[in-house]
């Protein structure tokens, strides 16, 4: 049976996800600097919020494989919830610092202790509702089970 790594599908997404948003607010501060904060906390919170999203898919079903898989990433997901949440919230902020960097906008938005905590908990939350939806949802487990195909 594979494993089931979402982290490493987070980190797959989220990487490439901030540095695309560091270099779009780079460029946007040399037109508008005022702008450009907002570009770079919009983009990386959708980086963030689509690496979570792509993270809690379950596998998808190879012929010569059971579906067992995909039933058992949707059990993991389901059972191990607030920790991935919390996980993804901590490497989210992390990426997130380093596209503040990245982007040289970090005296423009003059982080501080609080900010940092303000953006785990919102990370937090919005994993907490990302992988419940895709984990916790009758909708998800019905699609585990049958493997992505409908019944007839």
């Amino acid at each position: 049976m594979p494993a089931f790594r979402p982290i490493r599908l987070f980190l797959v997404w989220l990487l490439p996800g901030q540095a695309v948003a560091a270099a779009i607010a780079g460029l946007a501060a040399a037109s508008t600097p005022a702008l450009a904060p907002a570009v770079l906390l919009s983009l990386g919170f959708l980086a963030f919020a689509v690496a979570v999203s792509a993270a809690a898919r379950p596998p998808h079903r190879v012929p010569a494989t059971d579906r067992q898989d995909a039933v058992l990433a949707v059990l993991d997901l389901r059972r191990n919830r607030g920790r991935y949440a919390l996980v993804f919230a901590l490497m989210g902020v992390a990426a997130g610092s380093g596209a503040v960097a990245a982007s040289g906008l970090g005296a423009a938005l003059s982080l501080s202790f609080g900010h940092g905590l303000l953006a785990l908990a919102l990370g937090f939350v919005s994993a907490w509702l990302i992988l419940g939806e895709a984990a916790c949802s009758q909708s998800a487990i019905r699609r585990a089970l049958l493997g992505g195909r409908e019944r007839t």
